[in-house]
């Protein structure tokens, strides 16, 4: 496969330091790709965009391939997803399926086994000799822990935070949004609301209907947001809808929305919430197991001052956690 030199000098002049990662990212990224078919797995979020460009300087054709998990995506990482491959004349490959997500969610959600087993393995099965490129980095288990290269996997940012990902998209290639979905940092796919496992699957699609509602009902009014979501929780007798928005919503908008979700279950408001009862999984009944899922909840609810209690799970069948009630 033809390449180019990395833009290694030039990067360094315009970040203005000379020990910057970025030399390690295009030297690591040259030299597992060598000769070798290589694709990014492209989510539109930060970390995957940069890991594009970034390639991008040593594979001038590298194709970026995106998961549309259909109703689990929304349509601002769709938009966002197809602007920056054409902004930067990159060959998109989007990759269509819902039904691993809903397999998933049978034992509850956990964002690193869909990304391990579903997301990078749906990529890993339409490109089998290929050479994956992730974004993962400083701010997950991936970057904090092990190698750049994980056959096929390669993690060219694994040294990198956040803030230095932000800088770089800033000032080298002109991004400044780095808003994917509906959340100040991230968002992912409708399924990370889902807190609560589903056995029989009407849970899976019932957390779609009600943040697809939610959305459209913003977008209608032409209500700003820099966070929007509605978690679903409970137990096998009630359902119940926590929805988050910040900036808070006018107190007519607010009966709106409750009157058209009060139909799926009981509605609550996260920024009235003061405590949440969190079943965890037995391995994760610890310090810093709890504070992992303390870090998952907190940051995507409009309250981050909610007090959670932890119950241990009698077995390991959730996978990580399940909010049985609020109050």
């Amino acid at each position: 496969m033809m390449k180019k030199q990395p833009k290694s000098s030039l990067i360094t002049l315009k970040i203005g330091q000379s020990n910057n990662p970025i030399e390690k990212a295009l030297s690591v990224i040259s030299k597992y790709t060598d000769g070798k078919q290589a694709v990014v797995a492209f989510s539109g979020g930060m970390d995957s965009t940069l890991a594009l460009l970034l390639t991008r300087e040593v594979i001038p054709n590298i194709t970026a391939v995106h998961i549309d998990w259909g109703d689990f995506t929304y349509p601002s990482i769709r938009r966002k997803v197809k602007l920056i491959a054409k902004q930067f004349s990159v060959p998109l490959h989007i990759i269509y399926g819902d039904e691993a997500l809903k397999q998933l969610a049978h034992r509850g959600i956990s964002c690193n086994t869909c990304t391990r087993h579903i997301k990078l393995g749906t990529i890993k099965r339409h490109y089998p000799n290929a050479i994956i490129i992730t974004g993962a980095n400083q701010s997950d288990s991936w970057g904090r822990g092990g190698t750049y290269f994980n056959p096929p996997f390669l993690a060219p940012l694994k040294d990198f935070t956040k803030e230095e990902e932000m800088k770089i998209l800033k000032n080298i290639y002109g991004i400044t949004d780095f808003h994917i979905g509906v959340h100040p940092e991230r968002e992912g796919c409708m399924l990370r609301h889902l807190w609560m496992p589903d056995k029989d699957g009407t849970k899976t699609s019932l957390t779609a209907i009600v943040n697809k509602t939610l959305i459209n009902l913003l977008d209608e009014k032409n209500i700003s947001h820099y966070l929007a979501n509605i978690k679903v929780i409970g137990n096998k007798k009630e359902t119940k809808f926590i929805i988050n928005v910040l900036p808070s919503l006018p107190a007519n908008i607010k009966i709106q929305i409750s009157q058209l979700l009060s139909q799926y279950g009981t509605v609550l408001w996260g920024e009235d919430i003061s405590s949440l009862t969190v079943v965890i999984n037995p391995s994760l009944d610890n310090p810093s197991g709890k504070e992992s899922i303390k870090s998952i909840i907190l940051g995507e609810m409009s309250n981050p001052n909610i007090e959670l209690v932890f119950i241990r799970s009698k077995s390991d069948f959730i996978r990580l956690f399940q909010v049985v009630d609020a109050s």
